[in-house]
C-alpha cells in the first residue's frame, strides 16, 4: 500500500519567506541576528508604531525593549494617507476609519476599523530581532477588522 508523501515545504511551512516592507525585498532567514525571545506587553498604548516590552526570560534584568507592531499594524506609514484609493484617518493607535476615495471602487464607502485581537498587558508575544530593531511575529495573528454597527 503506497502513503501519501508530504511535501517539502520551506522552514515553518511557509511557501515563501516573510517580506520586510522596511527595505521592501523578502527576508533571508540569515538575515536574522539570531535573537528571538519571548516578551511580555508592557505597555500598547502610547506608541503609534510599536509597544513596549521586556523579556519574559527570569535571567534578563528586566529592561524595557521597544517591539515595532507588525507593518500593517502601524499607524504612521497609514494615518492620513491615501492607498489603493482607501483613506485612512485614526481616531488611536487601535481605531481607524477607511473611506474610499470618491469615483473609485469603494465611492465614498465608509468603514470604522480596530485592531483584533488586542493587545493585552502581561501578554506574551514572540519578536526577532531585524537589524537593531525588534518586531513582533504576530503570532497572535493580529489584523484590522471592521466594526459591527
Amino acid at each position: 500500500m503506497l502513503l501519501p508523501r508530504l511535501k517539502k515545504t520551506r522552514p515553518f511551512g511557509m511557501q515563501e519567506t516573510p517580506f520586510n516592507p522596511l527595505s521592501g525585498k523578502r527576508l533571508k532567514l540569515g538575515d536574522v541576528d539570531g535573537d528571538i525571545a519571548v516578551m511580555d506587553v508592557l505597555d500598547f498604548v502610547s506608541l503609534p508604531d510599536s509597544i513596549l516590552c521586556r523579556k519574559t526570560d527570569t535571567y534578563d534584568d528586566g529592561q524595557r525593549i521597544e517591539v515595532y507592531k507588525p507593518y500593517m499594524l502601524r499607524r504612521s506609514p497609514f494615518d492620513g494617507q491615501t492607498v489603493d484609493e482607501i483613506e485612512y484617518v485614526y481616531s488611536d493607535n487601535y481605531s481607524r476609519t477607511a473611506t474610499g476615495v470618491e469615483d473609485g471602487e469603494y465611492d465614498g464607502e465608509e468603514e470604522d476599523q480596530f485592531v483584533t485581537p488586542p493587545y493585552l498587558i502581561g501578554e506574551q508575544i514572540i519578536a526577532v530581532k531585524f537589524q537593531f530593531s525588534w518586531i513582533d511575529l504576530n503570532n497572535a495573528g493580529r489584523c484590522w477588522a471592521a466594526e459591527v454597527e
